[in-house]
């Protein structure tokens, strides 16, 4: 009967700092008493309610915003937001080559380096913007776990995803994964740590996805094809 018990306390430990986590996360907004919003807000609001490409900016941020604000209040963005941050940083915790004994205390890694984020860097602030800014950093540690720290199946699987997400609602972050999957690259040819060779498959394959559905969805809401 012990071992059951140890096993469901520990899931809900696990929960509990997961979600306790993403509470941090969320402080700024809170204390604002709403999502904090800037002047590109209002065009992403718009083209989540419209389904239209608003002038210099992608349709897609629109679409992630449709799905979780339901058209009802924009706390499903920023609370979504917050939970895929706090789910990548997870991730590195979890898969970062550690003795397997050292998880008991990865629960409560994550707490104390989410509150370290949350009182001591801006990113509490992006987490609770109604803005594409925060898929940034979600970019480059989405990389990060594909070309140099693989995760098992189901959740590698979720990390792809997560980049071409990434890289569709904000035009800027095709660039910089284009430039970070090259210099990775470069690194591996001069001797340095070299990736698998599925992962270099992997973040090419996200990147040029991405590339196809910029064109190829604005013209399916436009009738025609641009960036």
């Amino acid at each position: 009967m012990l071992l059951p018990l140890t096993g469901r306390l520990r899931s809900v430990r696990r929960q509990f700092c997961f979600c306790f986590a993403v509470g941090l996360m969320l402080w700024v907004a809170v204390y604002n008493g709403y999502p904090l919003v800037w002047w590109d807000s209002g065009a992403y609001v718009q083209s989540s309610f419209l389904l239209d490409a608003p002038p210099g900016h992608p349709v897609f941020y629109g679409l992630f915003l449709l799905v979780t604000h339901w058209r009802r209040t924009l706390w499903g963005v920023v609370v979504a937001q917050s939970v895929l941050v706090v789910w990548l940083l997870r991730a590195v915790l979890e898969n970062d080559g550690r003795a397997e004994n050292a998880g008991t205390t990865r629960d409560l890694d994550l707490v104390w380096i989410t509150a370290c984020l949350a009182i001591g860097t801006s990113l509490p602030w992006f987490t609770g913007y109604v803005m594409a800014d925060v898929f940034t950093g979600v970019c480059v540690l989405s990389l990060f776990h594909i070309l140099l720290q693989p995760l098992p199946r189901r959740g590698s699987l979720a990390v792809d995803a997560l980049l071409v997400l990434s890289l569709l609602v904000h035009f800027s972050h095709l660039p910089l994964a284009i430039a970070l999957v090259a210099l990775v690259q470069c690194c591996s040819l001069a001797g340095l740590r070299t990736p698998r060779v599925g992962a270099w498959r992997t973040a090419w394959s996200c990147v040029g996805i991405s590339l196809l559905l910029f064109p190829s969805t604005n013209w399916l809401l436009t009738r025609r094809a641009f960036f």
